[in-house]
């Protein structure tokens, strides 16, 4: 694992590397990797991981909590995601009823953000969309916010 995380940081193939183990062993290669101004995550078993190892990580996270753990970075994406969608959807003129085409909202999402595709092309637009469905009416390939554009009509 150790040289294949040499040649990765090497190749400069990766941002962000994730060490599942408990072995203080590995706090070198964190502090490597740290030194070459990637982002080292560790993963391990509560009470078997080592503390050296756990604190050369940026992150660390107990698998009995990594449920808990991931639950929450998706609600802090969700927020994210929920602030830069509602900028670009008050940013482009609603339509009758407050509705506005999908393609024009993506089109701002990424004028408004460069990385949006990096930060959060891991979902298509509509499944984001869905996500936020309290808080937008969709129908097909319109969305409104159901808040304020209603209020601007």
């Amino acid at each position: 694992m150790m040289i294949e995380a040499g040649e990765i940081l090497g190749a400069d193939a990766a941002d962000i590397f994730i060490i599942a183990s408990g072995d203080g062993d590995f706090r070198l290669l964190c502090e490597r990797i740290k030194h070459k101004g990637r982002k080292v995550v560790g993963i391990g078993n509560k009470g078997q991981t080592s503390t050296h190892l756990r604190d050369s990580c940026d992150a660390f996270h107990y698998i009995e909590r990594l449920e808990e753990a991931l639950i929450q970075l998706e609600q802090t994406r969700l927020q994210e995601f929920k602030a830069l969608l509602f900028r670009a959807l008050d940013s482009n003129p609603c339509g009758k009823e407050g509705w506005v085409h999908c393609g024009l909202v993506g089109k701002k999402l990424r004028e408004l953000d460069s990385g949006f595709e990096n930060r959060f092309g891991g979902k298509k637009l509509s499944k984001w969309l869905s996500d936020l469905g309290g808080q937008l009416d969709i129908r097909g390939q319109m969305v409104r916010r159901l808040s304020t554009c209603l209020q601007k009509s």
